[in-house]
């Protein structure tokens, strides 16, 4: 490896790609069969999110030398970013054609898998990572998730107790408590995760979503103040998607008017989905802005038809305009979608107090606080019924 080279491989390793690029670009001018640069060149472009520049380097460099897996690794990286998940695999298995025991091959190949719901494939490439490397955290981590979407909950944990303690594993290992609704052992592996690396985003994030949910089970303020903080801390590192977090908190402590703004610039910063369009559309509606509402939530049920959210608020707008059995129609709809959610019950329940069907309103009343035993809105139109 020539002086030039090896700087710039420094450069890149230090995080400074910009400085990497310019470098490797030079020497490429000097010598375009440069294996080892040609790869520096791909993984810098990737790092910078340049994937086809990424895979035309990487591309070069296996023609350069079929026989290089690094080379059939990096454009299968890049296949993946572009969608192409199918040939990536390809890749990746002649990757292991080269060279059978490379257990990083493994584990994007699985990840591969499991980008296209293949979930037992998925798990078995990972097992096969995890046992050539031991200590290959990421393979162990998204083995967990296919696990978990098999519905095989202890294994999940069993892999990731097996696991080094990393930080990523015990983001892992919150993720799985959060699915359960286990919200206390979630912030505490959350929290664990931070110790270990403290500007990780995602478990900084995570744990402010947990935080979250818990307030909606228990209607527990305490940690709120401190969850605005960590968002806004992290919306100053430019972590955009904290935004509708925060969103969402400022909801919660009544701020209106702040929920609203930052709301919006959230669905300026990302495509919207539609549990942001149904967040601010919620808070229109509190607002009286009931046209502004209804829009949002059609923009969102565009964007996911079946969001039981959009249909909750479009019956609670027209059972404000007055339209009683058009709204417990939402609702209903709403219930079918997710059939657990106790805002579809409590809604339905008002509706049928609003028909004088008291006794099959304290019925869908009682299913809300059994979902949720802590919701006051439940028990005041209970209360109403009876």
């Amino acid at each position: 490896m020539t002086k030039s080279l090896h700087t710039a491989h420094s450069l890149y390793h230090k995080g400074k790609y910009q400085e990497a690029l310019r470098l490797g670009e030079a020497i490429y001018c000097k010598d375009p069969s440069d294996v080892d640069n040609l790869l520096l060149l791909a993984a810098s472009h990737f790092q910078l999110k340049h994937i086809h520049e990424s895979k035309f380097y990487a591309a070069q460099s296996v023609a350069v030398d079929q026989s290089l897996v690094e080379g059939h690794i990096a454009v299968g990286r890049c296949l993946v970013e572009m969608g192409d998940f199918s040939l990536a695999i390809d890749l990746y298995n002649r990757a292991l054609q080269i060279q059978p025991r490379f257990a990083e091959a493994y584990a994007l190949l699985g990840c591969a898998h499991l980008r296209l719901g293949r979930l037992k494939e998925s798990v078995d490439c990972f097992e096969v990572a995890i046992s050539l490397k031991p200590n290959l955290v990421e393979a162990s981590a998204n083995c967990a998730i296919a696990l978990q979407r098999l519905g095989d909950v202890d294994a999940a944990k069993q892999i990731l107790k097996r696991s080094k303690h990393t930080a990523i594993i015990m983001l892992h290992h919150g993720n799985i408590f959060h699915r359960m609704q286990d919200f206390d052992s979630a912030i505490q592996n959350y929290s664990r995760a931070l110790k270990l690396e403290p500007s990780f985003h995602d478990a900084e994030m995570n744990l402010c979503g947990s935080i979250l949910e818990r307030y909606k089970v228990f209607n527990d303020k305490s940690n709120l103040e401190d969850v605005v903080y960590g968002l806004e801390r992290l919306t100053s590192r430019g972590v955009k998607s904290a935004y509708s977090l925060l969103g969402i908190c400022h909801a919660f402590l009544g701020n209106t008017e702040s929920s609203i703004e930052h709301l919006y610039y959230a669905m300026g910063c990302e495509p919207p989905h539609a549990t942001i369009l149904c967040n601010l559309g919620v808070m229109l509606f509190k607002k009286g802005c009931l046209r502004r509402s209804a829009h949002l939530c059609f923009r969102a049920l565009k964007t996911k038809s079946n969001c039981p959210q959009a249909f909750n608020l479009i019956g609670l707008i027209i059972f404000q305009l007055g339209n009683i059995s058009l709204a417990d129609k939402c609702f209903n709809v709403a219930m079918k979608l997710q059939p657990n959610n106790p805002c579809s019950s409590i809604y339905i329940g008002a509706t049928l107090l609003h028909q004088d069907q008291p006794i099959a309103a304290t019925r869908m009343l009682k299913k809300a606080i059994a979902a949720n035993p802590n919701d006051n809105l439940a028990f005041l139109h209970l209360g109403n019924g009876e």
